[in-house]
């Protein structure tokens, strides 16, 4: 379940007019449910992180908590070239990326990857929604689920959210993922 919470000033640095990723998550980490796998704080603010002047989203494994950020994601009414919700799309590779991040991934260097590291919208906009089939199978081994049911209930849900291309792509894995 999803709750609001008063985000620290402390987290904030009024000279940067953005919220330190890190306080954030030491913000959640008392906060943060027994029992959950994974504890993921939504930010309207714009983050950052040490040396980096931003950060779409920072995860930290140990806690199984991560921070993500909208303020760079663009409007809610933007569509890509495919005609679907651009925001939502950068929304879900952002916070399949973290959670990857939380069941231990590293950044994928190997293929085009949802895990791949990206720093600006062009790298997000570039990458596929999907891990590539190397940190799929890590993702299968550390949360144990069924890569062919995944991938039927996220073609569902990608018809409904107006991803045609990737609802397809979802509906091909399915059919030809042994049971």
């Amino acid at each position: 379940t999803a709750a609001a919470a008063p985000v620290p000033s402390e987290a904030f640095t009024a000279a940067r007019r953005q919220y330190a990723a890190e306080r954030l998550l030491d913000f959640l980490q008392p906060r943060a449910p027994d029992g959950p796998v994974a504890v993921a704080g939504l930010c309207e603010g714009d983050l950052y992180a040490r040396h980096f002047r931003f950060f779409f989203g920072l995860a930290r494994p140990a806690d199984s908590l991560c921070v993500l950020s909208i303020a760079r994601l663009g409007t809610t009414d933007a569509r890509d070239a495919d005609g679907g919700p651009l925001f939502l799309r950068r929304l879900l590779k952002l916070y399949v990326h973290e959670t990857a991040h939380l069941f231990g991934l590293e950044h994928c260097v190997r293929f085009r990857c949802v895990v791949n590291g990206a720093m600006s919208l062009e790298e997000t906009d570039g990458q596929p929604m999907h891990p590539c089939p190397e940190c799929l199978e890590k993702l299968r081994q550390a949360a144990g689920f069924d890569v062919r049911e995944r991938y039927r209930r996220l073609a569902a849900f990608y018809e409904e959210a107006g991803f045609a291309k990737e609802a397809a792509f979802a509906r091909r894995q399915a059919d030809k993922t042994r049971p």
